[in-house]
């Protein structure tokens, strides 16, 4: 896949529960977007982080961005390349319905990585490159610059 769809996740006692991210999901992009997120714009805040990426955009996303205020709503037609604010497929211009996912509705085909955030950091895994499993996930400190290297020797 082009895109590298992911997931954004809280941790539930058994899994998760989640929003669809269709762009630029891959550890390299996405771990040191989050780690901006969670340290500048929500300033170790994790439950107000959780509850914008995930409560309040509950038909999930086309894009994450670095500034929640910024107005996060898709826009038709799409604004120009290089444009990296967020934008949600429930608000502005679109109005899709909810879209959760669980441990039990990711498909290794469809989502190519799955971040959970947790107060202690992120756990990343990533879809078998068959598309018919997941590898090992990788846990992530919120303190650590370090990109996970999800299915390295």
């Amino acid at each position: 896949m082009s895109n590298y769809p992911s997931i954004i996740a809280r941790p539930t006692p058994t899994g998760f529960h989640g929003r669809y991210v269709a762009n630029d999901g891959q550890p390299t992009a996405r771990v040191p977007q989050l780690q901006h997120l969670y340290h500048r714009a929500y300033r170790h805040d994790l439950d107000a982080m959780l509850a914008f990426l995930i409560d309040q955009h509950p038909a999930g996303w086309s894009q994450l961005g670095t500034d929640p205020t910024a107005d996060c709503g898709w826009i038709n037609p799409l604004p120009p390349i290089g444009d990296r604010g967020f934008r949600c497929y429930c608000h502005g211009d679109r109005h899709e319905p909810e879209a959760l996912l669980t441990k039990e509705t990711a498909d290794p085909l469809w989502h190519e990585w799955i971040y959970v955030l947790r107060p202690g950091g992120i756990t990343v895994t990533a879809a078998d490159p068959d598309g018919d499993t997941w590898l090992e996930p990788v846990f992530v400190p919120w303190s650590n610059d370090a990109r996970p290297r999800i299915g390295a020797a």
